[in-house]
């Protein structure tokens, strides 16, 4: 069989917002080349198209034309992508963007993956028909096998990873440093680089402890993870954090933002593990609560990482599997 690799030139995007959102986003659009999907689609026995745009759109409509079952991977909020433009991100734009991945993107998919039983519910309100699976996008193993320090604190340091975005809302965990009774005791590192990086650094001068404000290379991040104790995920929209799921794979005790479109808090293990989105104080008495009791974080450490193994990039692998073969053999 040739090589199953069918390339399409990237679509340019001339209207100037357009091309700014997806700019910030770091996508770049593919131009959907009729002949060229055709082609790639004419040997297959399942089509599972990635994303709610051009090329995977039509993707599905050809593949429901041709008779082939078809799945849509569901990895994106509206607001993932209004976020980025303020002006945008407003009831009526996220409800015409979901509209659009409804009636057009997804319309000819048979089923949709999602990574957490909060993104399913989502759907389910927002009246997707589809069969809905829930499977993880996994951990990988480098993160599983990570090794982390022993002991709690020396010294006790919280990890913020993220892009410096407004939707990341990492300025909830400077506000509870203010409010932590412990701060001073506590080492912060933000993981990351983005647009509002001089405003943080500004925040963290505020501070009584000097915070590290730095973007990571992966083998750098994971050794940041190794010597942290929590993980603080502030986001008010996302819909799997990796970084945070990697993170506690590797032993970092999560705590996390609790909201409508925050599906990340689906992996909460405790009420310690969570807190409302953007309530700084609920985040402050967290951090003390584990600051104060480093026998539960070690206890609460360990089943992270068991979770972590649950969540494994080849359990997911083999989930996702399975759900392919049910989808054929329904069709």
């Amino acid at each position: 069989m040739d090589k199953l690799d069918y390339p399409v030139p990237e679509l340019n995007v001339r209207i100037s917002f357009i091309h700014a959102l997806i700019a910030k986003q770091g996508f770049h659009f593919a131009r959907p080349e009729k002949r060229t999907i055709k082609k790639a689609i004419s040997w297959d026995d399942v089509v599972q198209v990635e994303t709610p745009f051009p090329v995977s759109w039509l993707s599905a409509k050809i593949a429901k034309k041709m008779d082939k079952p078809t799945i849509g991977t569901f990895h994106i909020y509206p607001q993932n992508i209004t976020s980025s433009l303020p002006f945008l991100n407003n009831r009526l734009v996220n409800w015409l963007f979901m509209l659009f991945f409804r009636e057009k993107s997804f319309k000819n998919c048979d089923a949709l993956q999602c990574p957490t039983p909060k993104v399913a519910k989502w759907l389910r309100k927002n009246h997707f028909k589809q069969q809905l699976f829930v499977v993880s996008n996994g951990i990988s193993p480098q993160f599983i096998n990570n090794s982390h320090k022993k002991e709690v604190g020396h010294p006790f340091t919280i990890l913020c990873i993220g892009r410096f975005y407004h939707e990341k809302r990492q300025e909830t965990l400077f506000k509870a440093m203010h409010l932590a009774k412990h701060a001073a005791q506590i080492r912060l590192i933000f993981a990351g680089q983005g647009p509002l990086q001089k405003k943080y650094e500004k925040m963290a001068d505020e501070l009584s402890n000097k915070s590290i404000i730095q973007f990571f290379t992966p083998e750098k991040l994971r050794q940041v993870m190794a010597k942290s104790d929590l993980v603080v995920h502030c986001a008010d929209v996302e819909i799997e954090g990796m970084a945070y799921m990697e993170a506690f794979a590797s032993g970092c005790v999560p705590v996390i933002a609790d909201g409508p479109l925050t599906s990340t808090s689906s992996y909460a293990l405790s009420e310690y593990n969570s807190f409302p989105v953007g309530d700084a104080q609920a985040l402050a008495n967290i951090i003390d609560y584990w600051f104060d009791h480093p026998q539960e974080l070690r206890l609460m450490r360990q089943n992270y990482r068991d979770y972590g193994r649950h969540l494994s990039v080849a359990n997911s692998a083999k989930a996702a599997l399975g759900n392919l073969k049910q989808l054929y053999l329904k069709y």
